[in-house]
């Protein structure tokens, strides 16, 4: 640095050396682990779930819904049976860990529920696209909680 005639103020050097600090200890901070990779040799569907799930009862207490999910993700509560719309397919399971099967028996509350849920933007949901529009039996559902607001 000879010959460079440099001048700053004392309160902008101490500025940046907090913010070289600060950036230092966020660094520590920064998660670069690889994220988990889901394979499956036969039809599948990931349904995201931001977090845990949060799960809500509707007004009539009939039915639960998953809140923090964009796939339409609900319970009938009498039979306990969960129920996932992908485009103009219906899927059932008593565990929404475990398989998902194509069901056109769908209970008159959870069709209305989801009639008058329906995202207006769009024909179709994620579920849909992910099932390109094909019922599959015996579908895999991986049901992937994650932090999406970071």
């Amino acid at each position: 640095m000879n010959g460079w005639d440099i001048v700053t103020s004392y309160d902008l050097l101490l500025g940046s050396l907090a913010d070289a600090d600060q950036e230092v200890v966020m660094e520590s901070q920064l998660n670069n682990d690889s994220p988990e990779i889901y394979f499956r040799n036969e039809p599948a569907v990931l349904v995201s779930i931001d977090g845990e799930p949060v799960v809500k009862d509707t007004d009539d207490k009939k039915l639960s819904y998953v809140a923090n999910s964009p796939f339409f993700l609900v319970r009938d509560n009498k039979a306990q049976n969960f129920y996932l719309r992908g485009g103009e397919y219906w899927y059932t399971t008593k565990d929404p860990t475990g398989d998902w099967d194509a069901t056109s028996n769908i209970p008159r509350d959870i069709a209305s529920f989801e009639e008058k849920n329906r995202p207006e933007a769009s024909g179709t949901d994620s579920a849909a696209a992910a099932m390109d529009g094909h019922p599959y039996n015996n579908c895999t559902v991986q049901i992937f909680e994650g932090n999406f607001s970071q």
